[in-house]
């Protein structure tokens, strides 16, 4: 049944118990009758992801009661399946023939059969009366459902994707069972449906996993070749359309946040081919496939919290009754341990330790529980393991400018924003899901405490869809699924983090299908997370409304209330209206999970305690119609009808008792500097710290700061420092912004490339290069009282950029501009071609961009027609030198493959002894024109390069810390013109950065 042919890796959890129990199964002498193929060895693999293994029979509580839960739902559908000879479908809620979900659900519950009866310690292991009746089922199927022939209806996904995962893992568990012609007919119509490795994203790897697992059952090299090959375009980050962005966003469905939907998948599939396919022939060998262990810590790891997955990146999902956020997060945690079973050993330790703190924070789900049962044993072994700490509570705050997201963690709390702009769809309603997710995008805000459960439990199955906390709407009543994949005309929506701690974030509201707008701002620090709105106008003649809070309650609803000192009835009810509202308190459902509110100068404020009554079918077609019923704790400012420049500010503070919010409104820690339609900005007084964001183009100034356009801006003062961070959250400058401060500095200790400071008294200046920056924060650290004290420190000039003809340094970890080359093979020298060249992130966060073929001649050259007379400069690394090697190269002049200049260092021996020389190319013969002195490049160095061609003259310079020095030149009137780009022989080197300049 299981494991009877191969080897199980590296899993400690079950090792031992595994090698016991393969050797009994071994024939007298330790000898298999027929030695096991390396097909046979993954399938075992596969076999033992799907059922634990040995290890599900221990003697342990938790995988007693997995066992249990196992063997439970397998007897459950095995007793409700239609077992009549004319039977007209296999389960009677499954019989639809024009919705292929049913397709999928009743591979899905042979699958679940199919796990039971291969699980040791089941009861139903080896039932042989169960394993008639799948068979029987499976071939029911295959006639009647999913065959060769089969026409596809409804969606496309079933036939694809979700049938043939199931399918194939039913293959593997049943192998021997199914017997070879059973195998060979499902095999086909999986083959039908899902031949090769295609589409995007989650969608790809869910086709690397079907193909690579039917390669396994058919033992078809090709196929797992294809699908190993096949995961390559996922690894590679993206600044458009689906996929990993460079700040950590994941897109899916072109515009739309997915990091905890299909990212989530996405990951989570890699997680399980690369444990499959890991130490095989078929292993992967991308360079960049490293980057799946930074997406969890960039990606996955800051919407976390305590086991939950935040719902704001996860479309759709929301409104599924089985996949609420806790279940979510419990899917990251077991993609997280498999991932560290394949990573690198210090990836595989932080990653160890991250899921070590979801497992033991989550009290609400817990993880024994509700995973898999080779996942449970996976977590016994981490969680018993003292030589793996738990990561702790993490405070961070970031801007996931590529999908409209922010989060802030604050140790105790977390908080995110959910928004929407000209770049990022608001939110996403097919398939008959999220019927109500009208105002998700529209700077919903999230706070997490100890209170696990309460985006859980039902939350949007229940909770009012126009009440949502953050939110500034309309109440016109909304029909199902009205307004998804909307784009507001604004691009005004991001913020600035500060060291990764501190924030500011904004929206500019274009509000879909009415004529609201609105400008929203947050700003979040340590104690407090301040929320600012201004030029709340509409002209439709119906009331809008800011939501402040909207807090699901205990289960009999009775959370104390209190509005400036005031306990407020405990009974649901009508809205009550408060004026001059100072400060609120609601009391938590747990402790910990209290939360204070604060409304600087007063505001009239609209509470309203509720009993919600909804089902998730009320906002996903296919979910169960029970009725479930919520309380809810709401408040809200009312704006009036069709209100012009309305505004509104508060402060939420996480874990406030009442009296600390008393405290507060009575000693409050921030003052509101500047409310109006060009500025919001707030100052912290114990922080010294200054949030403003700036919506208009001409700017303007609060707190000390002056910006020359649209901006976020955050400056944190000390005794001897100021820091800030500035961002241009529209993505759309087109010259630098100008940063004024209203005080001196004396120096500058550090900046993000990009930040000049031109001007240290009597009023700091900064100019910072925000063009093409998407979204991203500048950081500079300017010091009060230290002098100048060596290059860098000191006042700087800003790039002339106006003969600027290209440059690049890959910070958003993609190639677009670059175009390889296809070079053929010639004699013992291998072909390099597009396949090779990869943007790859390394260890510090940096991109390179380089070919992984060290061995042959590669070459990659710039978009577009090219120049006559320019100067390229570069940064490059050398990563290898062989003998007869060539790397750093720079290509000038290419006309084409036969014809132009090339510039670079030529290696005599693999310890980097050689000479910088210039090389012309033409009619496909290549002569050395000019050679340098004998120099010497080691692995690992750092070269900036800069070569000139002008006219006739041909010259190449390398600046080895000390400024450009002349190696060699030439003259030649060969190639007049052409384009530039990058070439290595029988070397590695990486490009870091380039530039291409007009020279006169």
């Amino acid at each position: 049944m299981y494991l009877k042919n191969g080897t199980i890796r590296k899993t400690g959890v079950t090792l031992f118990a595994a090698l016991i129990w393969l050797t009994a199964l071994l024939p007298a002498g330790g000898a298999s009758a027929e030695s096991p193929d390396e097909f046979d060895q993954l399938r075992d693999k596969w076999h033992l992801v799907l059922t634990g293994g040995p290890g599900a029979s221990a003697d342990d509580s938790d995988i007693a009661a997995k066992r249990l839960e196992v063997n439970t739902k397998a007897q459950n559908y095995w007793t409700d399946l239609s077992k009549e000879a004319d039977r007209t479908c296999l389960w009677s809620d499954l019989c639809s023939t024009n919705n292929s979900s049913h397709i999928t659900d009743s591979y899905t519950r042979i699958k679940d059969m199919a796990i039971a009866y291969e699980t040791p310690g089941t009861s139903l292991e080896g039932n042989p009366a169960l394993l008639t009746d799948m068979l029987s089922a499976l071939d029911w199927l295959h006639t009647n459902r999913y065959n060769q022939t089969a026409a596809t209806y409804n969606n496309w996904w079933d036939w694809e994707i979700g049938t043939p995962l199931r399918l194939n893992d039913i293959m593997v568990l049943l192998y021997d069972e199914l017997g070879s012609a059973r195998r060979t007919n499902y095999a086909a119509a999986i083959e039908r449906f899902s031949p090769v490795v295609e589409m995007t994203g989650a969608n790809r790897v869910w086709k690397v996993t079907v193909v690579a697992v039917r390669g396994v059952v058919v033992k078809d090299a090709a196929k797992l070749a294809a699908a190993s090959g096949g995961l390559s375009e996922v690894f590679s980050y993206v600044a458009a359309g689906d996929g990993f962005y460079a700040d950590g966003s994941f897109i899916q469905h072109d515009k739309y946040a997915y990091t905890g939907g299909y990212g989530l998948s996405l990951i989570s599939d890699i997680a399980n081919i690369l444990y499959l396919l890991g130490d095989s022939s078929w292993e992967p060998s991308d360079p960049k496939l490293g980057h799946v262990y930074r997406w969890v810590h960039e990606a996955v790891e800051p919407f976390l919290y305590k086991g939950a997955f935040m719902d704001m990146t996860r479309g759709r999902e929301i409104s599924r009754a089985a996949y609420q956020d806790h279940y979510a997060g419990n899917r990251a945690v077991q993609a997280i341990l498999m991932l560290a079973e394949t990573a690198p050993a210090t990836q595989a330790a932080t990653l160890k330790s991250l899921a070590k703190e979801m497992i033991a924070a989550d009290t609400y789900y817990p993880f024994y529980t509700h995973s898999s049962m080779f996942r449970i044993l996976m977590a016994k072994e981490l969680m018993n393991d003292p030589g793996v700490a738990a990561r702790g509570a993490l405070s961070l705050n970031h801007t996931f400018a590529g999908m409209d997201r922010t989060v802030h963690l604050g140790g105790s709390f977390g908080f995110g924003i959910s928004m929407s702009s000209s770049r990022v769809y608001n939110f996403e309603s097919i398939n008959g899901e999220n019927l109500k997710g009208w105002f998700t995008g529209d700077g919903a805000t999230y706070l997490y405490n100890n209170d696990l459960s309460h985006y859980s439990n039902d939350y949007w199955a229940t909770v009012d869809p126009y009440r949502l906390a953050g939110t500034t709407l309309d109440t016109n009543p909304r029909l199902n699924s009205s307004g998804y994949g909307y784009l507001g005309s604004t691009s005004w929506t991001g913020g600035a983090s500060l060291g990764g701690v501190y924030g500011a974030a904004g929206m500019e509201l274009d509000a879909w299908g009415n004529s609201l707008t609105a400008r929203k701002s947050w700003f979040m620090f340590d104690k407090e997370i301040i929320a600012l709105g201004s030029g709340i106008s509409s002209t439709d003649n119906r009331p809008i409304v800011t939501n402040v809070e909207n807090r699901k309650l205990n289960a009999s609803g009775s959370n104390t209330f209190t509005v400036n000192g005031v306990v407020q009835p405990s009974a649901s009810g009508a809205a009550q209206s408060h004026a001059n509202v100072q400060w609120a308190h609601l009391a938590g459902s747990v402790a910990g999970a209290d939360i204070g509110y604060y409304f600087p100068g007063g505001a009239a404020i609209e509470s309203q305690r509720s009993t919600r009554t909804g089902s998730w079918q009320d906002i996903n077609q296919s979910g169960p119609h029970a009725p479930i019923t919520r309380s809810y704790l709401s408040m809200r400012v009312n704006h009036g009808v069709s209100p012009t420049n309305g505004t509104y500010a508060y402060a939420l503070l996480p874990g406030a008792t009442s009296t600390q919010a008393a405290d507060y409104a009575a000693n409050p820690g921030f003052t509101v500097l500047s409310r109006t339609g060009a500025v919001h900005a707030v100052r912290d007084h114990s922080l010294q710290l200054t949030g403003a964001n700036f919506w208009t183009a001409s700017g303007g100034s609060a707190g000390g700061i002056t910006s020359s356009g649209q901006a976020s801006v955050l400056l944190k003062a000390s005794a001897d420092e100021l820091n800030i961070a500035v961002s241009d959250p529209t993505m759309s400058a087109a010259d630098f912004l100008i940063i004024d401060l209203d005080q001196p500095v004396t120096s500058k200790l550090s900046a993000s490339p990009g930040v000049y400071v031109t001007r240290f008294a009597p009023a700091a200046r900064l100019y910072v290069d925000v063009r093409g920056a998407k979204g991203e924060s500048f950081e500079a650290k300017l010091s009060l009282t230290a002098p100048p004290s060596g290059p860098g420190t000191g006042l700087d000039a800003v790039p002339d950029s106006s003969g600027r003809l290209f440059y690049d340094s890959f910070k958003y970890g993609t190639s677009e501009k670059w175009q390889p080359e296809t070079v053929a093979a010639s004699g013992t020298v291998p072909a390099c071609g597009p396949a090779q060249w990869h943007v790859v992130r390394n260890s510090s966060g940096s991109f390179t961009y380089g070919p992984n073929q060290p061995a042959g001649e590669c070459r990659s050259l710039i978009k577009g027609p090219g120049w006559t007379d320019y100067a390229i400069e570069a940064r490059m690394q050398v990563s290898s030198l062989a003998a007869g090697s060539s790397a750093p190269n720079l290509i000038a002049r290419y006309v084409n493959a036969q014809n132009y200049y090339r510039f670079g260092f030529s290696s005599t021996d693999s310890s980097g002894n050689g000479q910088w020389k210039i090389y012309k190319r033409a009619a496909g013969t290549w002569t050395v024109i000019a050679t340098g002195p004998n120099t010497q490049l080691t692995a690992g160095q750092t070269c900036r390069i800069k070569t000139e061609v002008l006219g006739t003259q041909l010259k190449l310079y390398v600046d080895n810390g000390s400024g450009y020095t002349l190696q060699t030149s030439a003259t030649d009137t060969s190639h007049p013109s052409g384009r530039a780009g990058l070439l290595t022989y029988k070397a590695d080197s990486r490009l870091q950065e380039i530039q291409i300049r007009q020279l006169p």
